[in-house]
């Protein structure tokens, strides 16, 4: 006999939602259930004071629904919907957040044997057999690609670690961020957040600043670069006696000189957030190092393959135990622990039962790492890396300005048109337009344009009710 799964019904401010059955995942904040549409699942906090703040939640479900519903971004295709944007909320009846709707990760960021998230950690791991130093590279230009659109909406992760970035290389390298629903504003600086163990920001843990900003998402950064790509274990800790940080001490003499400046800028002097390089320029880097022509350079990548190629070394083989033959025709001297051969053998002592055996616990074997199954090696379209807007700090645009700044020639060959044949209506748009995009954020893309276009409107209706004006005089 099969039980009905357990479903419930939560409402959001955008829409009405069927959460089905179990929690699949647990957290020290809220649990995750999946929704009957398998695009979405709902996050339920474990109370009202675990939520984050309404008004930062409400700016990310902005982001989240522009990118996501307005653009039509299919979900980790491209950088900036490769985060995993809040898309509604859910409230009490105090309108206290008491859940969130988050896309569900697709299915190419699970792990093919685990059936767990596909995390960072199978990729800066040497034993769990990560990719070649190309996919490994391009999965963390990605990354890098993410975090710069993060970044260029004015915002804060706080908790960029192995565990918040899942991966993939089928069909094609890809990143995806998770744990994305705590994210801050940039300003005023967060005041409070969480950190992992091993990339938790030095200034943090030498109370520099409070919690993690936009320059621990930066160091963050530059720490998976140096382990990914160089496949280095271990972390940059800190000597207690001198008080000093270590520095990326394993950085090949041959590795290119400008991926290595970027990893001595990002980690060599931590408490100095000023050098650590943006996430965009380790993008730009990344493409203009390792592609050439058109095509990924692989005897530059392969130079990073060096630790993964290394021979392992071989367990120490003791030496054999045995005892040498006597050499026949030759006397054997007398050894205290050997009889004569013509020494009378000794009578054997009677017999007793075996005492038993006691019981020995057999430790269970260790699991093996996760084996990585590597997918075609191959991925033959380098892209370069996105540039993103400016943070935006201004109010989002109205429905008519967001189509005249989007529309592009579909927006202006109406206008004029309607300017030239139906002049009021043409003015009532331009105004309109013009009104909205005023007051839009001056970084919005195509505010200028759009500015233009709804003025030379205006303008020409100006003309048409001037002439009609000096029409009715005469």
């Amino acid at each position: 006999m099969t039980q009905t799964p357990v479903q419930w019904h939560v409402r959001g401010d955008h829409g009405s939602y069927t959460v089905v059955g179990k929690s699949i995942s647990q957290g020290g904040v809220g649990a995750i259930y999946r929704t009957s549409d398998p695009r979405w699942v709902y996050k339920q906090y474990h109370s009202p004071d675990k939520a984050p703040p309404a008004d930062k939640m409400e700016r990310l479900v902005k982001v989240g629904r522009e990118v996501l519903f307005t653009q039509g971004l299919e979900i980790g295709a491209q950088p900036e919907s490769s985060i995993n944007w809040p898309v509604d909320i859910v409230r009490a009846p105090d309108r206290k957040i008491v859940g969130c709707v988050l896309p569900a990760i697709p299915d190419r960021f699970f792990h093919p044997t685990l059936g767990t998230v596909n995390t960072l950690d199978f990729l800066v791991m040497l034993r769990a057999n990560p990719p070649s130093a190309r996919f490994r590279m391009i999965v963390l230009m990605r990354m890098a690609e993410i975090l710069a659109f993060v970044h260029a909406k004015g915002l804060v992760h706080g908790d960029v670690n192995p565990k918040n970035v899942a991966w993939t290389v089928d069909p094609e390298p890809a990143a995806y961020l998770i744990d994305c629903d705590g994210m801050v504003p940039q300003n005023p600086p967060p005041k409070v957040g969480v950190g992992a163990p091993n990339w938790t920001d030095p200034r943090v843990k030498d109370r520099i600043v409070p919690a993690h900003d936009q320059y621990s998402d930066w160091y963050c950064l530059a720490l998976a670069f140096y382990r990914g790509l160089l496949l280095i274990p271990g972390s940059l800790g800190k000597d207690e006696q001198t008080g000093v940080w270590s520095a990326p001490s394993q950085i090949p003499a041959d590795l290119n000189p400008r991926v290595a400046a970027l990893m001595r800028r990002g980690l060599n002097n931590p408490l100095n957030p000023a050098d650590r390089p943006q996430p965009a320029e380790w993008a730009r880097a990344m493409f203009e190092v390792y592609v050439v022509g058109g095509k990924y350079d692989d005897a530059a990548l392969a130079k990073l393959d060096k630790t993964l190629n290394a021979p392992k070394p071989k367990p120490a083989t003791p030496p054999p135990n045995f005892t040498h033959l006597p050499h026949p025709g030759r006397p054997q001297p007398a050894h205290p622990h050997v009889a004569h051969p013509h020494a009378p053998k000794p009578t054997p002592p009677p017999r007793r039962p075996p005492r038993p055996t006691p019981h020995v616990y057999q430790q269970p074997p260790r699991p093996a790492p996760p084996v990585y199954q590597h997918p075609p090696p191959y991925y033959s379209n380098p892209t370069p890396p996105h540039q993103f807007q400016q943070p935006m700090t201004g109010a989002m645009p109205g429905s008519m300005a967001r189509w005249a700044m989007a529309g592009g020639v579909a927006w202006y060959l109406p206008l004029a048109l309607l300017s030239f044949c139906l002049w009021p209506v043409g003015a009532a748009i331009s105004a309109l337009v013009l009104a909205q995009t005023l007051k839009t954020d001056p970084h919005y893309p195509g505010r200028t344009a759009a500015i233009v276009s709804s003025c030379v409107g205006l303008g020409v209706c100006g003309l048409f009710i001037v002439s009609w004006l000096a029409s009715l005089g005469s």
